[in-house]
């Protein structure tokens, strides 16, 4: 049977995937490997991996009870990053999508497993090149990690649209707050996992998936959400990578105390229901972020996903008071009743005038502390 890794209730781990970006043109630079040579032997170098196109860095942190110490590592690693690369003029820069990147021009980085993606996935490896963060939450045995996969399912829209920052992709305004999402689900196994909530009916699942063969493992799967036996976590994958080192701990609090308010509680029953509708309120999210009306599964009746991301704060408030995490989730519930996400700030930028180069130029300042969603395009010394 596969073995699930006891790990404390609630720990937080991230994944964050970041863009490197061309100083001079500004679009996506092919250097990954370039930059992991240049990490070699240096602070954090553990912590920063590649990705499946080279134009792409993997962030990963170490396991933290408090979003408190997981934001000042994540500062440090970043930090250190831009420090050991000034001589490679490249820039780095979060959002799901880079605004005008073309993937035929993209270069799959070269180990056998990448290569593997490649020849199954065809062209869809190469259009993969979209950046998103991954939260870890620690779960004490793996039958508490189905519960909260199958839990945190229901709230799969909230997750991105509060996380939302790929409006613009191949150069154009997509419409959607989330195009990032989009890619994902072109993926064969992508979505959510099958309704299993025993550990041993989930492991024969995987048993029989393997010897059809379809999957060498859980990894294969790119469900939005998954358990992750071996770190002893469940993973929330439907997050566009954020712009600022901010808006990743804002979240990654977010969901500590929302995994503790549905373990604690367990506010609803679990049924196969609610995947009659999951797809359907996965797209509205994707498409309008927080202008979105979702479908209850049970009653058929419609919501608004702002009012229900504002109740659901209101619920797990307790929560994060209890731990130490209300500073992040009430700064996230105030840009979240203001409608402020990524998308809706890159957005703006274009709004006033900023072309798309300029665009990443400031996200890639964003992302590095220089300046905050606060200031104005005008503001910032070019």
């Amino acid at each position: 049977m596969l073995q699930f890794k006891t790990s404390k209730p609630f720990t937080l781990g991230i994944e964050l995937e970041i863009q490197i970006i061309n100083r001079e043109g500004k679009d996506l630079a092919g250097l990954s490997n370039e930059i992991l040579q240049q990490l070699k032997n240096k602070p954090y170098e553990k912590y920063i991996k590649p990705e499946l196109t080279q134009d792409m860095l993997e962030i990963n942190s170490s396991i933290h009870e408090t979003p408190q110490t997981l934001l000042l590592e994540l500062n440090q690693i970043k930090n250190q990053l831009i420090e050991q690369t000034k001589d490679l003029n490249v820039l780095f820069s979060g959002g799901g999508t880079h605004p005008f990147q073309m993937w035929q021009e993209r270069e799959i980085y070269q180990t056998d497993h990448y290569e593997t993606v490649k020849q199954r996935y065809g062209y869809l490896a190469k259009m993969f090149t979209v950046f998103g963060m991954h939260i870890h939450i620690g779960c004490e045995n793996p039958n508490d990690a189905l519960y909260l996969t199958h839990a945190m399912g229901k709230y799969v829209p909230h997750f991105i649209a509060l996380s939302a920052s790929s409006p613009f992709c191949q150069g154009v305004d997509t419409e959607f707050d989330s195009t990032r999402s989009n890619v994902v689900n072109l993926f064969p196994l992508s979505g959510m996992p099958p309704f299993i909530l025993d550990w041993a009916e989930f492991d024969d699942y995987l048993t029989k998936m393997k010897r059809l063969p379809l999957i060498e493992g859980v990894n294969n799967f790119y469900w939005d959400i998954r358990p992750k036996a071996e770190f002893g976590t469940i993973e929330i994958r439907v997050c566009d990578t954020p712009l600022s080192i901010e808006k990743v701990i804002q979240i990654a609090a977010f969901a500590q105390s929302l995994a503790r308010y549905l373990l604690e509680e367990k506010p609803f029953s679990l049924i196969d229901d609610k995947y009659e509708l999951y797809h359907y309120n996965r797209f509205q999210a994707s498409k309008f972020g927080f202008n979105a009306f979702l479908i209850n599964p049970i009653t058929f009746q419609e919501y608004s996903l702002i009012d229900d991301i504002l109740a659901l704060y209101k619920k797990i408030e307790s929560y994060s008071k209890a731990l130490n995490t209300h500073e992040f989730t009430s700064a996230l519930a105030a840009d979240v009743a203001d409608k402020k996400n990524d998308a809706a700030w890159l957005r703006k930028l274009f709004s006033e005038g900023e072309d798309l180069k300029d665009i990443v130029y400031l996200a890639t300042h964003l992302f590095s502390g220089n300046m905050s969603h606060n200031i104005s395009s005008n503001e910032m010394e070019r």
